[in-house]
C-alpha cells in the first residue's frame, strides 16, 4: 500500500520551516533539560539541533542557574554498638532524592545506608562508604546519577574536592560547556604522619587519576577548626591556634604543595563560640566570604556579621575585607510561630547559600534555617526529618557539620562525556 502523501496547506508555516537559529530560540525556552532531552526524540532535526553545541549554550544563558540545594546527610547508630548508618535529605528536591536511594542501592545494594557526604562542590559530592576497616572513596554526580572511585588516599584524617564550573564564558561572553569532554576535580586530604605529632597533605587529581606525594603542614596549627572552601582550584580554611586567635590558610595543589598562612581575623568585638559556630568560609556568585558571629558587650546582643573577602596579591598577603552585612539578632524577625519563641542567642552558622548572594543559612534549635540578610527574616528550611528520629533514636541533631551546598545546574554534565 502506497505511503499517503503529506497534505501541504498554502500560506501556512510549520515549525520545522522554520530556521535553525529561530528554532533553537523556541526549544531553549522550554522548562528544563529533561524536557529539552524529551524533545529530541520529536524528529532526527530536532535531535540534531538540540545535541548541537550552540543550542546547549543558548539554554544555559537562559536558564542560567538562579538556585541551590542544601543536602543534609546525618549518621545513626542502631543500638550502642550497632553499625552506622547515614541517611541523605536533599532539601528542595524529593525527586534528587529518590535519584540517590535508587542510584546507591544500584551501586551498593544492602549496604547502601553506609555511604555518606564528606564535601560538596559546584555540583559534586565527595562521598565515603564504609565499610569495616576498608572505606572507598567516590566522587558522585547525584544530577547524572554517576559514582567514580578514588584509588586509596595516603591518609583520611580530613577530605575536600574542589571542581571546575559546569560551564565557562566564551569570548563573547556566553554560557558553554567545558571543551574537555570530562569533569575536572580535585580532591583534597589531611591526615597524620606516621610516628609524628605533624600532619600531612596530599591531593588527588582527576587528570592524572593519582595522588601526589604526601607533605608535612608547614603549621602545626594548620589544621581547619571549621569547613572546608574551594576557591578558584584552591582550598581554604579557617585555623585556630592554642591561644584562640583565628587566620585562614590557604592551600594551592598546582603551587608549591605546603599551606600558606593568608591572614588574620579582622578585628572585631568578642567572638562567640568555637569552632563551626565561631566563623564560616563560603563561596557565593564568585566571592570568597565569611560570616562570623560577635557579642555585643554594650548592646549585650549577638551580631551576625559577613564580610567579602577581596585577594589583591595573595603571594604578598594584600587582602582587603570588605563589611557586607552586620545584623542584630534582636533585630532578625520571622514568620514561622516556631522561631518567635527563640532565643535568637543559640544561633549556630551553617552555610552561605551557592547561588543566592543575600541568603545564609543557619542552626537555631535543630533547625535549619534561612536568614535573608537584606530584610533580616528567618525562616524554616527543615528540621531534622520525624522519621530518622524515630528510626534511629541514638541520632545525633547537631547539623552544624552534616550539611552541604549544592549548585543545582539547569543543564546537567556528566563527569565523563
Amino acid at each position: 500500500m502506497m505511503k499517503k502523501p503529506k497534505t501541504i496547506y498554502p500560506g501556512r508555516l510549520m515549525i520545522n520551516d522554520l530556521p535553525d537559529v529561530l528554532l533553537t530560540e523556541i526549544l531553549a525556552r522550554v522548562d528544563s533539560h529533561k524536557c529539552a532531552l524529551t524533545c529530541k526524540l520529536v524528529c532526527k532535526q530536532w535531535y540534531s539541533l538540540i545535541s548541537c553545541s550552540d543550542f546547549v549554550s543558548r539554554f544555559i544563558t537562559l536558564h542560567e542557574d538562579h538556585h541551590s540545594l542544601i543536602v543534609l546527610s546525618m549518621g545513626a547508630r542502631e543500638g550502642i554498638h550497632g553499625h552506622l548508618y547515614w541517611c541523605m535529605t536533599f532539601i528542595g528536591s524529593q525527586d534528587l532524592e529518590s535519584a540517590w536511594t535508587h542510584s546507591t542501592s544500584k551501586t551498593f545494594g544492602k549496604k547502601s545506608e553506609c555511604i555518606y557526604i564528606k564535601s560538596s562542590n559546584n555540583d559534586l559530592l565527595l562521598c565515603e562508604f564504609e565499610n569495616g576497616m576498608h572505606n572507598a572513596w567516590y566522587v558522585h554526580n547525584p544530577f547524572t546519577t554517576e559514582w567514580f572511585p578514588l584509588p586509596s588516599p595516603p591518609s583520611r584524617l580530613v577530605m575536600a574536592i574542589t571542581c571546575d564550573p559546569s560551564y565557562v564564558r566564551d569570548t563573547q561572553g556566553r554560557l558553554c560547556l567545558q571543551n574537555s569532554g570530562r569533569r575536572r576535580f580535585k580532591v583534597l586530604c589531611i591526615g597524620h604522619v606516621r610516628g609524628w605529632p605533624r600532619k600531612e597533605v596530599a591531593y588527588y587529581c582527576s587528570e592524572s587519576n593519582r595522588w601526589s606525594e604526601p607533605v608535612r603542614l608547614v603549621n602545626p596549627f594548620s589544621l581547619p577548626s571549621t569547613n572546608f572552601v574551594a576557591y578558584q582550584g584552591k582550598f581554604y580554611w579557617v585555623a585556630e591556634t592554642p591561644v584562640y586567635s583565628h587566620h585562614i590558610i590557604v592551600y594551592d595543589p598546582t603551587g608549591a604543595g605546603s599551606e600558606k598562612r593568608l591572614c588574620d581575623f579582622p578585628a572585631g568585638e568578642k567572638c562567640w563560640g568555637t569552632g563551626s559556630r565561631l566563623a564560616r568560609l563560603g563561596v557565593c556568585q564568585g566571592s570568597l566570604r565569611m560570616m562570623r558571629t560577635f557579642w555585643m558587650e554594650e548592646l549585650q546582643v549577638l551580631t551576625l556579621c559577613v564580610w567579602e573577602i577581596l585577594i589583591e596579591d595573595e603571594e604578598h598577603g594584600k587582602i582587603s575585607w570588605r563589611l557586607k552585612h552586620s545584623i542584630p539578632s534582636d533585630q532578625m524577625s520571622s514568620q514561622d510561630s516556631s522561631l518567635q519563641s527563640i532565643p535568637k542567642s543559640k544561633i549556630k552558622l551553617l552555610e552561605f547559600d551557592p547561588v543566592n548572594v543575600g541568603i545564609v543559612y543557619l542552626d537555631l534549635c535543630d533547625c535549619i534555617v534561612s536568614c535573608n540578610l537584606t530584610t533580616r527574616n528567618l525562616q524554616v528550611v527543615s528540621e531534622v526529618p520525624s522519621h530518622l528520629i524515630s528510626r534511629y533514636p541514638y541520632i545525633k541533631r547537631d547539623v552544624s557539620n552534616m550539611i552541604f551546598p549544592l549548585a543545582h545546574p539547569c543543564w546537567r554534565v556528566p563527569l565523563f562525556s
